[in-house]
């Protein structure tokens, strides 16, 4: 292991002594000072159960720690959050990643419906949505396969955006916006975002956002080290400090209206995305392969508060999404990709007392794929999926106990009918929770999930230019079963807060894409397989308040995450899994400013998948000031500056991290204003 890694390790968990925090200690009150911090409750959680209370680890980003994590991509703004990494495609796509897992085992949703785009087709298309207007995203890790399906397996991204109003703003009106520069690439950001009240039971909203930067800069060379070696091109097309093609501009908005009435909401909203990005990679001759994506979506969501024994609210979530977007080849249209969407869910809560609270609900969701072109590497299909689910937890004083159940039918087959195929998915899980003392509580849960495999799993075959291999399907691959469990301790009160999570997950017939090591069409062959495969891992989250004086405070925060992905039936590793990583930033904070500091080391990651390079090891140093100028005027400054020593990284999690590295040193200036 790298040497700074341990030392960055051994600072990390000097900074969580919160396995220490046990009864004993614990029983000593708490300084005045240093209250339970403030409850979050999780909304991708029908039972509502706070961040702390829930039986998963979950995190929370929103306030001024959402404003500092804006970025291009989902990926990347979400990327450092404990057990979240990022595929880091090229800069204009990258999804997140969930302890070693993403694609389609990832579901990213919108106000708690899918983004019905085709971001899980391959890891080149960008996710349609936008971080300029989100109010607040939940991660879930780990298995929301009762709730949200079995593509959900290795959790939920859900963000919150606000276009679906579900109360008046106060004084009738709110408004938000954002301006920003960032130096490397010439990036710059606008946005705007309003919602104004029509008497006592309307608000309206309307929202609004276009970015753009050009061609990033890079430390070194684009192309790793040793692809360089093993397939040197010439000198013009080896290159340095630069990474061409990769500029992006992206720009989308968005219309909702709600009624408000006493017992809950009923609302509507139309929304566009409009991106086109560069795809920097050098196979032979020049970077030109762009992609250039829209879609034009429209939501319903409303809840109704019914307030009965064993029946206490409704909810409703409806989305429709028409999407298309085209990989251009020189400027010439190769291959159009089209995903027309729908997914609908009515969820009932009901409880008994303050003892029992559950929920059940019914989801559904309907795809039609189709891609058009010479590279079209999967055949026009149809995907429909049903749920039904049942979740339930009950209190028994400092003990919780939950459990849930879930099954569903997916059918999926090519519109020519020459290919079917349909699966059965039964999804189960049990979990505990036991409050040692107030504010440290234990929990752990053990679950089985099924996960069907998808159409792209199933039917390509073909090339991709813009992911330069060949890719084939497998229409014989069986559903995925997962047995796994988890165990976390968490503090939420105290100068030290944080949590421990181990995690372990056992698969049968894992489904992942393997480079074999031919070619065909003079592209690498990738290959959907299924192999017997485990995961285990753990995360280290902690926040220590270390002193506060004259009305400043300054805390310390760490954290620190592994997974390990191996096959068991055969010799070898899962591909594209993160290394070690570890984060320990420090931070001063006073009435009207907050000044941090961060370091991230991430180890080697030598145990990679067949035909795969090694990836080095990088040391990320980050920094961030936030200005609130007037007392009377609700706007921050914000200046960040990222990758601050220029180091070469290349995610381990990315499909193309020996042809793209992540950008360089990158300096933003940000004036965010919301009242």
């Amino acid at each position: 292991m790298d040497t700074a890694l341990r030392a960055l390790m051994r600072a990390g968990l000097v900074a969580t002594p919160v396995v220490l925090a046990g009864p004993a200690m614990a029983e000593t009150p708490s300084p005045a000072p240093y209250p339970a911090i403030e409850e979050i409750v999780v909304t991708s959680d029908p039972l509502r159960r706070s961040a702390f209370d829930s039986l998963q680890a979950t995190s929370v980003l929103d306030g001024a720690a959402l404003d500092e994590q804006m970025a291009p991509t989902l990926g990347a703004a979400l990327d450092g959050l404990p057990g979240v990494a990022q595929s880091s495609f090229v800069p204009g796509a990258s999804r997140p990643i969930l302890r070693g897992l993403g694609g389609d085992r990832i579901r990213v949703l919108v106000n708690g419906i899918g983004t019905i785009d085709a971001s899980t087709t391959s890891p080149d298309h960008a996710v349609a949505v936008d971080m300029a207007h989100a109010d607040r995203v939940e991660v879930v890790r780990g298995p929301a396969t009762l709730i949200y399906g079995n593509n959900a397996v290795g959790g939920v991204v859900n963000v919150f955006d606000g276009r679906l109003p579900t109360e008046i703003p106060e004084g009738g009106l709110s408004f938000g916006g954002r301006a920003s520069y960032a130096s490397n690439g010439d990036g710059t950001e606008i946005s705007g975002r309003s919602t104004a009240g029509l008497g006592d039971r309307v608000a309206i909203h309307a929202e609004g956002f276009h970015r753009q930067a050009g061609d990033i800069s890079i430390p070194g060379f684009l192309r790793s080290e040793a692809l360089r070696a093993a397939d040197p091109l010439p000198d013009d097309l080896e290159y340095e400090g630069v990474a061409p093609n990769s500029d992006l501009r992206q720009s989308g908005g968005a219309l909702g209206a709600s009624w408000i009435g006493e017992r809950g909401f009923l609302g509507a909203s139309v929304s566009f995305f409009d991106k086109n990005y560069g795809l920097p990679v050098v196979e032979g001759a020049a970077p030109q392969v762009r992609i250039d994506q829209q879609q034009l979506r429209v939501d319903v969501a409303g809840n109704y508060r019914v307030e009965r024994p064993w029946l206490d609210e409704v909810r409703l979530r409806l989305g429709y999404a028409d999407y298309e977007h085209s990989e251009l080849d020189g400027g010439e249209i190769a291959t159009t990709f089209y995903n027309e969407g729908v997914e609908a869910r009515v969820e009932l809560t009901h409880a008994a007392g303050d003892w029992l609270s559950g929920a059940a609900g019914v989801q559904v969701r309907h795809r039609d794929f189709r891609a058009v072109g010479a590279e079209a590497f999967v055949p026009p299909n149809t995907t429909r999926q049903v749920g039904v689910f049942l979740v339930e937890q009950a209190e028994f004083g400092r003990l919780s106990v939950g459990g849930g159940l879930r099954f569903e039918r997916q059918d999926a087959d090519t519109d020519d009918n020459r290919i079917k195929t349909g699966f059965n998915a039964v999804s189960a899980s049990v979990g505990l929770g036991y409050d040692l003392t107030d504010g440290l509580r234990l929990t752990g849960n053990a679950f089985r999930t099924e996960r069907a495999p998808n159409a792209e799993e199933l039917f390509s075959d073909g090339p991709h230019v813009a992911t330069f291999t060949y890719e084939v399907g497998d229409p014989t691959l069986d559903k995925e079963v997962a047995l796994g469990g988890e165990v976390a301790l968490r503090k939420d009160s105290g100068r030290l807060t944080g949590a421990l999570t181990g995690y372990y997950t056992d698969y049968d017939r894992f489904i992942t894409e393997l480079f074999t090591g031919e070619e065909r069409l003079g592209l690498p062959v990738a290959q959907f397989a299924a192999f017997d495969s485990r995961f285990y891992g753990f995360e280290v989250e902690g926040d220590l308040e270390v002193a506060q004086w004259a009305g400043h405070v300054f805390s310390l925060n760490t954290v620190i995450d592994y997974v390990r992905a191996e096959f068991t039936a055969v010799e070898g590793d899962v591909p594209r899994i993160p290394p070690l990583t570890a984060q320990v930033g420090g931070a001063v904070e006073g009435e009207r400013w907050r000044f941090g500091m961060s370091v991230e080391v991430a180890d080697h990651q030598h145990k990679v998948g067949p035909n795969e390079n090694p990836v080095d090891g990088y040391t990320k140093l980050d920094a961030s000031l936030r200005v609130r100028p007037f007392d009377d005027r609700p706007l921050s400054l914000l200046f960040e500056a990222n990758n601050l020593t220029n180091d070469e990284i290349r995610y381990a999690a990315s499909f193309l991290r020996d042809r793209v590295p992540a950008m360089g040193r990158n300096f933003q200036v940000s004036a965010v204003i919301d009242f």
